[in-house]
Parts: C-alpha cells; sequence; structure tokens
C-alpha cells in the first residue's frame, strides 16, 4: 500500500478537473483469455463456477483445485508470461482519448511491482499514456489517496465487487462502475451492491462517465 501511496504522491493531476480511476485487467486488458491459454500451457484450466481463482483453477487430469498456496506464485509466473503479450478490451483507445478531453484519467491495477515497467511499456504500445499506479490489497485508500487534492468529481471503474466495496468506504462521494469484459465472467457476476451502474462496454462507460461530469457541473 505503502509503495502506492509513494506512486499517486508522485503525479501531477489538476486539482480542478474530474478523474477517472480505472482498473487494468479484464476492465482496459483482457485477462481470462489469456489466463486460459497459460493455464492450458501448464496442464491446468479455469472452472468459472465463481469469479474467484481460489477453487476454480483446477488440474486437467484429476479436476482437482489447485492449492490455494499455490494461487500466487502461479500468478507470478502468469503476469511474467503474458504482461507484454495482453490485448486491449475493445473500444477502449477510442473511449479513453474522447475521455481524456473532458477529466484525467489514472490506471489503478493490482500487480505486483517488479511487473510495473513492463505493463506501462504494453500501454504505450497500445498508445495509451495515462499514469499508471500499482497497487496491492483494497483499491480504496489508493482511491483515497488520488481524490485527497480533488475537489472536483472522482469516477471508479472496476470489474471486482470488493474494490468497488473498498473505494465506498474510503471515498463515498465517488461514483461507481462495474464492468465486466471478458462475457462468460460477467454472467457469473453479480452487480456488486456498492456499484452505481454496472456496464455493458466502454461506450456505456464514457456515456455514463459523461453524464455524470454534466450532471455535477
Amino acid at each position: 500500500m505503502q509503495h502506492a501511496i509513494a506512486q499517486i504522491k508522485s503525479l501531477t493531476l489538476d486539482s480542478s478537473k474530474p478523474v477517472l480511476v480505472t482498473d487494468a485487467d479484464e476492465v482496459l486488458l483482457d485477462f481470462a483469455d489469456i489466463f486460459s491459454r497459460y493455464l492450458t500451457s501448464r496442464d491446468l484450466y479455469m472452472s468459472y463456477e465463481s469469479y474467484a481463482l481460489s477453487g476454480n483453477i483446477r488440474q486437467k487430469k484429476t479436476d482437482i483445485p489447485l492449492p490455494r498456496e499455490e494461487i500466487s506464485p502461479l500468478l507470478d509466473d502468469f503476469f511474467d508470461y503474458s504482461v507484454d503479450q495482453q490485448e486491449l478490451v475493445p473500444g477502449v483507445k477510442a473511449n479513453l482519448d474522447a475521455l481524456s478531453d473532458h477529466c484525467q484519467i489514472v490506471i489503478l491495477t493490482n500487480l505486483p511491482h517488479n511487473f510495473a515497467d513492463r505493463r506501462r511499456a504494453l500501454f504505450q504500445r497500445h498508445d495509451i499514456h495515462h499514469p499508471l499506479v500499482t497497487n496491492s490489497g483494497p483499491k480504496g485508500p489508493a482511491v483515497r489517496e488520488i481524490s485527497a487534492t480533488m475537489n472536483q468529481p472522482l469516477v471508479f471503474v472496476d470489474d471486482i465487487s470488493h474494490h468497488i466495496t473498498s473505494v465506498a468506504e474510503n471515498v463515498p462521494e465517488s461514483f461507481r462502475l462495474q464492468y465486466v469484459a471478458h462475457e462468460t465472467l460477467d454472467r457469473i457476476t453479480e452487480q456488486a451492491a456498492d456499484s452505481h451502474h454496472r456496464c455493458d462496454d466502454w461506450d456505456h462507460i464514457r456515456e455514463l462517465v459523461m453524464r455524470h461530469i454534466g450532471d455535477l457541473k
């Protein structure tokens, strides 16, 4: 968490301009498809019985779930395998470009800090140059740090319910959107209780952000 706070303190944000804080995996970047390909290469698969990784990553030969203690090192290996290869979710580039005329954009991603520069390089290759902050744990404290010097609306977009709840608890005045890009994951995920809207795609996100900014001006 302190690492994330230090990154946020180094940002140059305009306190008079709204800010959009967005997650990366499964919001800006494809996660589920490339993760499935990675698991296949390790003789594993994702059962998609729930949104959680624990209990859903299974061994192909035995159908036995991967032990919980093996998930963290597996994710490190996955990011080493994938962090340079992930593709953008449809509509991301055009909608971020359109939104950047009206608000500042910060990418807040739960990613091991040692992969930060590789993920920044990936976004640059996709011609996306917004600041990126790597975080660990609930995102509410990091978003609170971003909002501390702001006097304009803050919008938060994430796929995971507990991050949305964390932001609701830490920045209750925030406007919170949930978006799950992958169709299968979207089907098995209920709307986060602390989100204001569940979004269909990035066109929908842009419409809601612009409406919210307009309502508060």
